[in-house]
């Protein structure tokens, strides 16, 4: 058998182009010389990956940053230690799959016919039909052990499914599991418990910043003269297709209202704009600042603004992370997407049951420019700091050099 040539040094994979943000503070704390980026370069016919491949290279390409592709180096080459979102591919069909496929579209949807297959799941403790009809051909993938010795998790946002979270199949994937804090930490030590955990921080959003500097440089860029508060609206994406970019449209008209006394820069999720195309234009009609920057550093739009906007997703905690003003903007409970989240106990919809009252915005509200004006004129993030402690913890300050002086000893200096 063919065997794979060792790299000896640290692979660390793109899979988006937001993972560019991701990593770029935690890359400067390495010696430039022990890491390689790979860029995923998969084909593949998620809907959400149109163009990422390319937006990566050229971003890279910009920043005149070496890269190696995946198809390049899969089944040929092993870094000594590969770390990764675990979001490599999420289509692959397999044998598994495929039986798991048939299984599902033939005897699951007969279960279902025959309205049984409640009664079994409740039996047996899991879904009998196999999903029936909505089952996907498709398997998760993740090719990380083929592409290095040691494997390490790199977490991707504090919006978990606590109902899921870690995900079983990771205990084989990863040998090492990179940490924002104490609460993820303890949930990966409660299901795998002989994991080597390292709490990180949150490098992406760990920097110091010159706040001045940074203001006038986004002010300058969106051309924004007028002297007002800042507000900058962070929405997720849904994946439910029917409900794509619902969560932007039915909040547009109301806050678009808010301009005459704010200045409002709206950055969608990276994935919506590429699955809704006439999103931008849409925005923009509304006389909104869109930012659709694809390396764009998301602490200095967060750090800057007098009051962050956000719905659900990983948006929520990096609010609280950086101890921001924060407004939650609510959806109806009849979203599938809201369902989705309740029924996994996400944690971007948990914590609303912790937050300030006054802090959350629902669609029915007709006082929304007077709680705006409160939330920025009454500033009160008591409650947000309490939250911090609770899911970051204290994090040590060389936490993250730590971590990393540690990956980097099992690098030879060959």
């Amino acid at each position: 058998m063919f065997k794979k040539k060792i790299i000896n040094k640290i692979g660390i994979i793109i899979n988006w182009t937001r993972e560019l943000d991701y990593y770029e503070s935690f890359i400067k704390e390495f010696d430039r010389n022990k890491i390689v980026l790979v860029v995923n370069d998969i084909p593949t016919k998620e809907i959400e990956r149109k163009n990422n491949f390319s937006m990566i290279v050229e971003n890279l390409k910009k920043k005149n940053v070496d890269y190696l592709l995946f198809t390049e180096i899969y089944n040929k080459y092993k870094f000594k230690i590969i770390i990764s979102t675990g979001l490599t591919c999420a289509n692959k069909i397999t044998i598994i799959s495929l039986l798991k496929f048939i299984y599902a579209n033939s005897f699951g949807l007969f279960l279902k016919f025959i309205k049984v297959d409640i009664f079994l799941s409740n039996i047996f403790r899991k879904d009998v039909s196999g999903g029936a009809s909505k089952d996907t051909i498709y398997n998760e993938w993740f090719p990380e052990r083929k592409l290095g010795v040691t494997t390490v998790f790199f977490p991707r946002g504090l919006d978990l499914r606590l109902k899921h979270f870690p995900n079983e199949k990771f205990k084989k994937i990863f040998d090492i599991f990179l940490c924002y804090g104490k609460f993820d930490k303890e949930l990966i030590q409660k299901k795998f418990k002989n994991s080597n955990n390292f709490i990180i921080g949150y490098p992406k959003y760990d920097s110091k910043l010159n706040l001045t500097s940074v203001k006038n440089k986004i002010l300058n860029e969106f051309k924004i003269k007028e002297n007002k508060k800042l507000i900058f609206w962070c929405p997720t994406y849904i994946e439910e297709e029917k409900e794509v970019s619902e969560n932007i449209k039915i909040w547009l008209s109301k806050i678009s209202k808010l301009r005459n006394d704010y200045n409002i820069i709206i950055r969608p999720h990276p994935k919506n704009t590429v699955v809704d195309e006439n999103l931008k234009k849409k925005i923009l009609n509304h006389g909104i600042f869109l930012d659709d920057k694809t390396d764009r550093n998301l602490q200095e739009l967060f750090s800057v603004a007098d009051l962050v906007l956000v719905d659900y997703g990983a948006s929520v905690l990096t609010s609280i992370y950086l101890e921001k003003n924060v407004a939650l903007l609510e959806l109806p409970n009849n979203f599938e997407y809201i369902k989705r989240l309740e029924k996994t106990k996400s944690l971007d919809f948990e914590i609303r049951k912790e937050i300030n009252q006054e802090n959350i915005l629902k669609i029915q509200n007709n006082s929304l420019i007077n709680n705006i004006n409160f939330l920025i004129n009454n500033l009160n993030n008591e409650n947000v700091i309490n939250l911090k402690k609770k899911y970051f913890g204290s994090i040590e300050n060389n936490s993250l050099k730590k971590t990393i002086n540690e990956l980097q000893k099992n690098i030879n200096n060959d």
